[in-house]
């Protein structure tokens, strides 16, 4: 059930030590100057913040993950941790790049993982390793021979951040932020109380 209030406070910059702001103040200019509640709530450890938060930039802006590949293993990753938040942001995400929308009907069903390379197999990896299960290693390969050596380790990096963030956002009971239009998840009720 979801609570009426998030576990954590969301801090605000004003309520954060001095020392800390310049971590939080580039966590919100990095994401647009407007500071998401999950890292609001991370900002109750700021060391937490500042660290996570920098593995979340690297793989939203600077690796070398397609865009695209990026947003649909993001969302596989929201609807494995079923977790409303990630699911609701990142499909406006995905919808802001361009993602087809027969491809963001298919998360989550089977049909996804039989997408020509590299989306089929980085999801079905995707799948996979939010799972928790051994990566066979037919797709293993195949996501090795589409994205290289470096491509399979940011693609498992993502997985793991954003399993991170799921389990996180879904703990602490973060709420979506006002403006921000909650999305039923792939076989989940059709509102957020998931996460």
């Amino acid at each position: 059930m979801k609570r009426a209030t998030p576990r954590v406070p969301l801090v605000e910059r004003e309520e954060v030590a001095p020392g800390a702001r310049a971590a939080y103040d580039h966590v919100a200019r990095s994401r647009g100057g407007e500071m998401p509640n999950v890292f609001k709530a991370l900002a109750n450890s700021p060391a937490a913040l500042e660290r996570i938060a920098a593995v979340g930039e690297f793989i939203r802006f600077q690796s070398r993950l397609d865009p695209v590949l990026r947003e649909l293993v993001i969302l596989t990753v929201a609807r494995e941790t079923r977790c409303a938040y990630e699911w609701a942001h990142h499909w406006e995400i995905a919808q802001r790049i361009g993602v087809a929308p027969a491809l963001l009907a298919a998360v989550g069903t089977d049909g996804i993982e039989t997408e020509p390379d590299p989306i089929g197999p980085a999801v079905r990896f995707a799948r996979l390793v939010a799972r928790a299960q051994a990566v066979d290693d037919g797709t293993f390969a195949a996501v090795e021979t589409a994205l290289g050596k470096a491509g399979v380790v940011e693609l498992t990096v993502a997985v793991g951040y954003y399993g991170l963030l799921g389990r996180l956002l879904n703990t602490l009971d973060v709420p979506l932020e006002p403006g921000v239009s909650a999305r039923p998840l792939p076989g989940g009720r059709p509102d957020a109380d998931e996460g």
